[in-house]
């Protein structure tokens, strides 16, 4: 990845700049001391090193479905460095057969993550909106309304 952490959009931006809830895949660092595993934030560029994102990337890309790298919220109260999150360009739709392929390549049929450190998380059109009417006194303003 070349680009710099700001040329990212954060997740709430992609919601409203697609308009509908959208799905990511977030990931932690994993570390295992003897039969204990433990899950930790991500520095800055621990993603570069993590063998599921890669192993994920090359399935997306496998499986023709859309991804780019994506931040957290824009008022997540982190520092805004990127730390390998995705973006798949996916509906939020349970009659979606590509989000019930991407469900059971992430996950066992209990719920559980195949790969530890990986979740696969979503946010709503809403509560992005929400975010900017919080982070811009002036957003009602702005919108444009049908």
């Amino acid at each position: 990845m070349n680009m710099a952490d700001d040329e990212i959009q954060a997740i709430d931006a992609i919601a409203r700049l697609v308009g509908r809830d959208v799905l990511f895949i977030s990931f932690e660092k994993v570390i295992q001391e003897g039969h204990r595993i433990t899950l930790q934030a991500l520095e800055r560029d621990d993603w570069r090193s993590l063998p599921q994102r890669r192993q994920l990337v090359d399935w997306l890309e496998a499986n023709d479905i859309p991804w780019k790298s994506c931040r957290s919220f824009s008022e997540s109260g982190d520092d805004g460095t990127y730390r390998g999150q995705i973006y798949v360009d996916i509906h939020r739709d349970d009659s979606d057969p590509r989000l019930a392929l991407l469900k059971r390549f992430l996950s066992h049929s209990d719920g559980t993550m195949r790969m530890p450190g990986t979740a696969l998380c979503y946010t709503t059109y809403e509560q992005a909106v929400a975010t900017s009417r919080d982070a811009d006194p002036d957003f009602l303003d702005d919108a444009q309304w049908f």
